[in-house]
């Protein structure tokens, strides 16, 4: 009996170990592209640098947005998000107050996804 609730123990601390190892493998270490808002043909470019695994499902990474008025941008600010499932979210705040919300999940070589922030929604695309 000892001997099998041995392995019985093993195999659960295993089983535990594989999703922080899975998160730490599938999550990018940067993501940096643009973002479209496609009705009023606006776009800007947007980065996550150091993304770093942080507990079950969570990371935390630089952020930099910029916006359309330069002083409302957000350059190199900690974020905190989630990976589940193959998306990463996040969500931030501008300068001048604007808090979105932005998910993106790979697609082919690259990231796709949106940012929401009120009515409007920002298309996603990054390398």
């Amino acid at each position: 009996m000892k001997l099998k609730f041995d392995h019985t123990v093993l195999f659960c601390c295993t089983l535990l170990l594989v999703p922080a190892s899975t998160l730490a493998s599938e999550l990018p270490a940067e993501l940096s592209g643009r973002w479209t808002w496609v009705e009023r043909s606006l776009s800007q470019t947007f980065k996550l640098e150091d993304i770093k695994p942080k507990g079950d499902d969570a990371f935390v990474a630089e952020l930099t947005w910029w916006t359309i008025k330069s002083e409302c941008a957000i350059r190199g600010e900690s974020v905190e998000g989630s990976f589940k499932d193959g998306v990463l979210a996040f969500s931030a705040e501008t300068k001048c107050g604007t808090r979105f919300d932005a998910s993106m999940k790979k697609q082919g070589d690259g990231w796709i996804g949106s940012a929401i922030a009120g009515k409007v929604t920002v298309e996603m695309k990054a390398d």
